[in-house]
Parts: structure tokens; sequence; C-alpha cells
């Protein structure tokens, strides 16, 4: 990793640069942790050797917390600078990166750029050491169940979502994201490769064939036609006419005024009934709507919330237990529809029948099993989400937070409980709700301001969590 560093900075190939820009805009310092009174943003630096050194130490021993400011490490990041310095004069550079960096903005770029991106998240010097070694660990389990005929599409479907939208603990950059920034492209062109983590997944039927050039395909469950880029079905023979009304398993996505397959396309010989249930099942992604559609969605998602916040007085309610928390629920829902019908709010059939079966009892919408062993049941409102539900809350982190005097061994599991384990909108708001005087990083030793760090931690622990937001479609 530290070589790859050292390579990037002398052939300028701009992956490191790049990422501290990202860490600029976001938190308003290049990187953190460390003292950076003399960092230079166009040079080598000590602070990023030491960075990359602890990342390193706590992805491969993740079991503890390490602190990036320990004597080991820093003074290996010394002797690691001064070895760098010296070879710069030295180091010979290469010109590869520039051309393979560039996107010229054309349309039949899609499949050398999804190459391009999945060099990026598997073999580039930082996330590959991370990326790489998850994907290989979700293969190797899931050739325990694949068959053999099935391994090499299987093997391609598992990839797929790392080339585009699986997260780092980069400050929770996907590969998209951070390649659109290293990308010699326009902006346009860089915005392009920023939209294409956004693919439509699904079973789509096949409304056309007469086109020279496209596909024309509805999505079962949305209704929406897509023309779809012929020569994308690659390796492959062209499907046929007489598939018209047939379905298919495919992702597409939206490439410069284009939609490309992009993975495994499957024929799927459903029976009607199965057809129509998922036609009428739950969509699970937002963005697959139109624009318009995806307006009333989130003009939904905020009836949501002005139901939950005038119901509960406020955006986290704690219960003592699952009773509790299903009554409190089945009573939200009758005050919920009640209002929809003094405001003329249309629901759906579907979504009336939903909402009768959860007030009637409640019992298919149980909490896990172990919510029943909680010591509280939190549910917490994000807006513009949905309602979150969290255990042991006030257990865990409002009594510790507003302890008197907590131990060493309370604030490091304060530490953990709100950096590590819970919801990072929810540990934000118990921070700014409750006070920050009883959060710390946990090594006492360590200079590291956990409180300023805290949106790199959150970031870092759980990426997942830093996907644009939509409303969760199970509550709309």
């Amino acid at each position: 990793m530290l070589g790859g560093y050292f390579e990037d900075f002398t052939s300028e190939i701009g992956i490191w640069s790049a990422f501290v820009r990202y860490n600029q805009t976001l938190y308003g310092y290049p990187v953190p942790f460390y003292e950076l009174t003399d960092y230079d943003p166009d040079y080598i630096n000590v602070a990023d050797l030491a960075f990359l050194i602890w990342k390193y130490i706590t992805n491969n021993y993740p079991a503890r917390t390490w602190a990036p400011d320990h004597p080991y490490i820093m003074n290996m990041a010394q002797e690691a600078f001064e070895v760098l310095e010296m070879a710069i004069d030295d180091a010979p550079a290469t010109e590869f990166y520039e051309n393979y960096f560039t996107v010229a903005g054309k349309t039949d770029e899609f499949f050398p750029l999804k190459d391009k991106l999945g060099w990026f998240c598997t073999a580039s010097y930082l996330l590959g050491t991370e990326l790489a070694v998850d994907l290989a660990e979700k293969i190797e389990e899931g050739a325990e169940t694949w068959q053999p005929e099935q391994a090499y599409y299987m093997m391609y479907m598992t990839s797929e979502p790392y080339a585009y939208s699986i997260r780092s603990t980069f400050s929770a950059l996907n590969a998209a994201e951070w390649f659109a920034e290293v990308a010699r492209a326009s902006p346009d062109v860089k915005e392009a490769i920023r939209q294409l983590p956004f693919g439509h997944t699904g079973q789509f039927s096949l409304v056309d064939t007469t086109e020279k050039t496209h596909y024309l395909f509805r999505h079962e469950q949305t209704d929406r036609l897509y023309r779809v880029r012929r020569d994308s079905l690659q390796g492959g023979k062209p499907i046929p006419k007489t598939a018209k009304d047939d379905l298919f398993l495919m992702n597409i996505r939206y490439w410069l005024g284009d939609w490309w397959m992009s993975g495994v396309l499957i024929n799927l010989p459903l029976p009607e009934a199965e057809r129509t249930a998922y036609r009428q099942s739950l969509v699970q992604e937002a963005w697959l709507y139109d624009d318009d559609k995806l307006a009333d969605i989130r003009d939904a998602e905020r009836e949501q919330e002005a139901a939950f916040l005038e119901f509960f007085g406020n955006r986290l309610v704690i219960h003592s237990n699952e009773k509790e928390y299903l009554a409190a629920t089945a009573k939200l829902m009758t005050f919920t529809n009640d209002r929809n019908q003094k405001r003329d709010v249309q629901l759906t059939p579907e979504r009336e029948a939903e909402i009768d079966k959860r007030r009637s009892g409640l019992s298919e919408f149980g909490l896990p099993p172990e919510y029943r062993r909680a010591k509280d049941i939190a549910i917490f409102y994000h807006s513009g989400v949905g309602q979150m539900i969290m255990q042991n809350v006030k257990a865990d982190a409002i009594d510790l937070l507003t302890a008197p005097d907590p131990t060493v061994k309370q604030t490091k599991e304060l530490y953990e409980f709100m950096v590590i384990s819970m919801n990072p909108h929810l540990s934000r708001y118990l921070l700014d709700t409750y006070g920050t005087r009883n959060f710390h990083f946990p090594i006492v030793a360590s200079r590291v301001d956990a409180l300023r760090d805290i949106d790199f931690l959150w970031r870092f622990h759980s990426p997942e969590e830093f996907d644009p937001e939509f409303p969760m479609m199970g509550v709309l």
C-alpha cells in the first residue's frame, strides 16, 4: 500500500489526491486524527503514511481499537517518509494512467469504462486492498452452494456491485465515485460516472424487438419502458423475435443517453400467477420510478414523518419491551390512517390492506428474537428515509452519555456503541440531544479527538449507511 502511495505521487496518478480532496470537502481536513500544521497536499506526508499504516492494521485486526497516533505507527510512518523522500528524484514515472483514466464521453465507452471500474475496485492500491478481499470472501462463500454450471455466472453477478456501488472504508467512497474524481473527463462525464451505481434491476418483459439498435423492455413492477442497446448483450446470441412478451431478469445502467445491460441476462419462464405476484410486490429501490412518481413517494414519506412527530411528539421513542413497542406501533398506524383520511390523502387498496393487517395485532410484524431479550427498544424517525428500530439505546447510550462520572470501561463501551454498533444518524441525534461530555476516544494515551473525527469514523465503520438517501419503500 505504501509503495502504491509513492507511485501515485511520483507519477501524479491522482488516486490519493482525490481522496484527500474529498475529505477536505466532507470534514474540513485532508486526513483524520493528526496534527496537520505542516501538511502539504502536493507532497508526501508523514500523516498520510501513518493513516495508511493504521488503516491496514485496523482492517486486518478488527477485533480491537487501534490508536492512529500510537508511537509505533508514528515512528514507522516517519521512517517510511524519510526512505521515500530520498528516493523521489530517482523514482521512475509512468504515463500509463493518464491514458487509462481518460474517459472521452462516448456512449460506446460503457464496457471499457466498466472494465476500468472493475480494475479500480479490485486492483488499485487502495480499494484493491479492501474490496478485492471482501469480494474473494463472498465468492468463496457462494461457491459452496453454486452448481458447477452456475459458477461463472454467479461469480459475475457477485462481482457486479463492486465495480459500481459497494462502499469502502475510505470515507465511504465507492469505485464509481472515486474513479469519477480521478478520471480525465469533462464535468458532465464525471457526473455520469457517479450515477452508474443506480442500476435498474428486476424482472423485465420484452416489448419489442423490431428496432435495429435497441430492444424495448418494460419493468414489471413500475411499468417504465427502457430502450436497451442491443450490443450490450455481449457474448451471446441476439434475443429472438419469438421472445416477445418473455420475462427476463437483468440489471441495466444508464450511460450518456443509453441504457446498457450490465450483468447476467436470465430468461424466466414463470407462470402467470408468479408474474402477477411479482408485479404486485414491493419495489425495493425508489429510484426505479420516474421523477414524478419519486416526488410523490417523497411527499408520502413527509406525511409519514409528520404523523410520527405529531403522535409521539419526538423523533426518538423508547419502549421497555416488544409488547409495548407493538402496541405503540399499532396506535401510530391507526392515528396515521385517521390523519390521512382527514387530510384526504389517497391510499392504494394494497396499502389500506397492509394497514388493516398491521393494526389487527401486528403478529406478522414482530421483531427478531434478539429484541425480545433487549433492555429497551427504540424507534427513531430519520427524516427523508423512515423509521429505524434499535435495541438497548437507553441502556447502552443515553444512560452513559448522561452518567455523572463514567468509568474507563464505560467510556470504551459508549464509544463502541455510538461509533461501531449504532446507526450513525441516530448516534448524531443522541450526541446533539444528550451532549458529548462523556464521548471520547477509548484509548486514554491517544490524543485523537473522537468528536472532531466522528464523521470519518462513522464512514469507516458503517460505509453502507452513506448511500444517497431515499424513502424506505416498506413504510409508504
